[in-house]
């Protein structure tokens, strides 16, 4: 899963653009993301309509940007959490939380290997 979590040659692609700063862009987006979500899991659980209506938003977004980068994997887990999320279901949103998490912690670290070389 971590071999092919984005594609290589579209972030340096983008990175060739806006360079460091750009490359900061997504990582901080990736990490609001990441707290954002949390946090609407925490709101879920006393009022499941609103923190599910704000883990959607959340997830729409992180597919967006997962989707800009090339990190199919984390496309797919966003949309199908986007999916339960519509259908009301927060134990599936809830047991793909960790998986989504994970793997913006991961992408996150790549993203900042890769490009060390920015200034």
């Amino acid at each position: 899963m971590i071999a092919q979590l984005y594609e290589e040659t579209r972030l340096d692609e983008l990175l060739s653009l806006g360079g460091a700063e750009l490359r900061d862009h997504f990582l901080a987006d990736i990490q609001r993301c990441q707290a954002q979500l949390t946090q609407s899991m925490t709101l879920a659980a006393s009022d499941q309509r609103q923190g599910l209506e704000q883990s959607r938003r959340v997830l729409h977004e992180l597919r967006g940007i997962s989707l800009t980068i090339g990190a199919a994997p984390l496309v797919k887990l966003c949309a199908e959490a986007e999916a339960c999320c519509d259908m009301g279901s927060l134990k599936d949103v809830f047991d793909r939380q960790a998986d989504i998490l994970t793997m913006c912690a991961a992408l996150s670290d790549r993203i900042s290997a890769h490009s060390a070389g920015l200034s």
